[in-house]
């Protein structure tokens, strides 16, 4: 069976859109695109709908695009990595019956302002890293998002400005890289900042690479495995039923969420 043979797309509608490509498509092309797809297909609801971001996902071979409506509701849409149809509904990994759309939601910031909130309210997880007033990360290294604001946050927690403590959620089918954070939590709290940050700054392989090296063993000996996939789970209910949270990154900080690469990068400024 080959590989797309796992993934299962309740399709509404499908759409020939562009001439094939073998190229990556780019933002300033996939925009345009989406933006008319919409206008011709939906004219009276089309134009109402504000462009968010897209990412290419892998292990499903389509470009996940994030829309929201004026009611600030969060829409998704699926293209292939030709550009050349348009995909609406609902995803499937057709292996196991999971429902893949929700978790591609998470990959996306809200639209709203940052929410006021506590940590008290939080399960704590250390270690910590640096010195100063708490701080939350709640991330995943599986999203493209997250990967382009959480080192600048490491950044300030290493210079003293907070005290950041993470905490990881699943993202995507491939948790690897998730679960060995929670594990050298578990086993190696001495090493867990140092792998996150290899784990957000470089790709999988050359991060795995070098836990091996320091390693020189199997990293996931000794680590409860199952606590782990368990506490990962666990962050992510807790975070979307006390915090109101829909995507990551988020930061709780000043007894406020902030959520996505833009309002963490404004909290940020001011440290």
């Amino acid at each position: 069976m080959r590989e797309k043979s796992k993934w299962l797309c309740t399709v509404f509608l499908l759409l020939w859109v562009l001439p094939l490509s073998a190229k990556p498509i780019k933002e300033e092309e996939l925009r345009p695109l989406v933006q008319g797809f919409l206008e011709r297909t939906f004219p009276d609801k089309g134009a109402s709908l504000t462009w968010r971001g897209y990412y290419y996902d892998k292990d499903l071979g389509l470009y996940v695009v994030a829309l929201s409506t004026e009611g600030q509701k969060q829409v998704l849409l699926y293209v292939d990595k030709e550009g050349r149809y348009v995909f609406i509904g609902r995803v499937y990994n057709a292996s196991t019956g999971e429902e893949l759309t929700q978790k591609h939601l998470r990959s996306f910031p809200t639209v709203s302002g940052p929410k006021g909130v506590g940590v008290e309210g939080l399960s704590i997880q250390g270690p910590p890293l640096g010195k100063g007033e708490r701080a939350i990360i709640i991330s995943s290294p599986n999203c493209p998002h997250c990967r382009k604001v959480v080192p600048k946050v490491i950044e300030k927690a290493s210079s003293g400005k907070i005290c950041l403590y993470y905490k990881g959620v699943p993202l995507g089918q491939e948790h690897e890289t998730e679960e060995l954070i929670e594990c050298l939590r578990q086993t190696r709290p001495d090493l867990f900042w140092d792998f996150v940050k290899k784990a957000y700054a470089e790709e999988k392989d050359k991060a795995l690479l070098w836990l091996h090296s320091v390693l020189k063993d199997d990293p996931f000996r000794g680590c409860d495995r199952e606590k782990a996939k368990s506490t990962l789970r666990g962050n992510w209910e807790e975070a979307s039923r006390k915090l109101g949270l829909e995507g990551i990154p988020a930061l709780v900080f000043k007894g406020k969420v902030f959520e996505g690469v833009g309002q963490i990068e404004k909290a940020l400024k001011g440290l």
